[in-house]
């Protein structure tokens, strides 16, 4: 994980200099690199089943992966997906392919 925020950093300094030779004021961050939103994904699931979902059985979660890795996306949902506050799978819009590609039989799988 380290390697590549040090690698990110190069991309960010990449990007500035673009941001000032073109002149722009203001650019939009979306997405990410893979490895990123798999983080991102595993932090928020573990957020809430441990925060909201171990102190009230009302609650449920719609467990959200990283559709952009399916195979670490098919691991989340069986490591998780069996938790009894667990009810749904969260696909972020935005795929770079259709979702009915065979690209994501892992994930339904």
């Amino acid at each position: 994980m380290l390697a590549m925020l040090a690698a990110d950093v190069g991309c960010l300094r990449f990007g500035a200099r673009l941001l000032d030779q073109l002149d722009i004021e203001l650019a939009l961050l979306t997405g990410g690199p893979g490895q990123l939103a798999s983080a991102i994904c595993r932090a928020f699931n573990g957020f809430w089943i441990g925060h909201w979902l171990a102190n009230d059985s009302r609650f449920r979660l719609a467990l959200h992966i990283n559709s952009q890795d399916p195979a670490r996306a098919a691991a989340a949902i069986d490591r998780l997906g069996s938790h009894p506050g667990v009810c749904a799978i969260m696909l972020g819009c935005g795929a770079p392919r259709p979702f009915g590609s065979r690209f994501y039989h892992p994930i339904y799988e």
